[in-house]
């Protein structure tokens, strides 16, 4: 061929914008952004929509999706739990068109026909109608990702593993929230939150005596009692004790306050104190200001 030559191209338009792939990328790189794309559009389509009626009925409901008519407005409306997943509370965020509600087939407009109940932004599980619900009404509340959903699709939940001993820390689900049980600090009982752990402490503590006042009567020691100060008012008077074997260990402390007369400690069951049995022999205080202290050992009664 002789000479020199040239070739032109007209360019008939650019056509649409790329969504994804980058002109400039090399096709492995443009692959992978279509295969994360392509990710995210599945998981949406694998998350189960949230869409659930409640019927206004006459009788009494049977569950969360029914509402006993007619309902009056501006009386807040709890939305239907989610038979979906797992059968939770679902929920809505306000003020983001998260949730739409349709009236016998008809959408109803936010702000208009009901309201959203709680500031913007925050989570909530109730609305308000600007008008009465009659009976046979038939309420449709639509979500294209339910509230349980993740990022990746399914749902969450919570599980106290183990065998329950006293208490569970996990409560429930409601959408994607886990709800937990606060720690309380008993009596006696510290509880210190760090960034990565909760420490527990205990100390010992001491709770207050029972002391009773017996003044002129015959008593019967109850398992609560500590001990008794006996005023016999001119009289004998009996204080008997309780069983020794079902207060293991129980230290009691008795003392007659005045003079004269004399405060029997008794025993029921035949049993005995030092080796003594004060069921059939009870022991005698007779002294002003005379004192005793006992304590309950394998079913017997002996001095301190």
């Amino acid at each position: 061929m002789g000479g020199s030559f040239a070739i032109s191209t007209t360019q008939e338009g650019i056509g649409s914008f790329n969504q994804v792939v980058n002109d400039d990328e090399n096709l492995t790189k443009s692959i992978k952004r279509l295969d994360d794309a392509i990710g995210v559009v599945q998981a949406a389509l694998e998350t189960d929509p949230y869409q659930e009626i409640i019927e206004i009925i006459l009788a009494a409901p049977a569950n969360d999706r029914e509402i006993t008519g007619p309902v009056a407005a501006l009386v807040n409306v709890k939305i239907p739990k989610n038979t979906r997943n797992g059968n939770v509370q679902e929920i809505y965020v306000v003020d983001k068109a998260d949730l739409e509600i349709h009236l016998n087939g008809q959408e109803l407009t936010v702000g208009k026909d009901y309201n959203e109940i709680g500031a913007p932004g925050s989570d909530s599980i109730e609305v308000e109608f600007t008008f009465q619900l009659e009976i046979g009404d038939v309420l449709d509340f639509r979500k294209f990702i339910a509230a349980g959903a993740s990022a990746g699709g399914g749902s969450v939940s919570g599980l106290n593993l183990g065998a329950a001993v006293d208490a569970n820390v996990f409560k429930q689900t409601i959408g994607s929230q886990l709800q937990f049980r606060r720690l309380e600090a008993g009596l006696g009982m510290t509880i210190t939150e760090g960034a990565d752990k909760i420490t527990f402490a205990s100390s010992a503590t001491v709770g207050a005596s029972v002391i009773q006042s017996i003044v002129g009567i015959n008593y019967t020691v109850l398992s609560t009692d500590d001990g008794a100060y006996v005023t016999n008012s001119g009289a004998n008077r009996t204080i008997t004790l309780p069983n020794a074997t079902s207060v293991p260990g129980k230290i009691l402390y008795f003392k007659k306050i005045d003079a004269g007369n004399t405060a029997f400690i008794k025993s029921v069951s035949s049993q005995t104190l030092d080796g003594v049995d004060i069921d059939a022999a009870p022991y005698a205080m007779s002294i002003q200001f005379d004192s005793l202290t006992i304590i309950s050992v394998a079913g017997q009664w002996w001095i301190q």
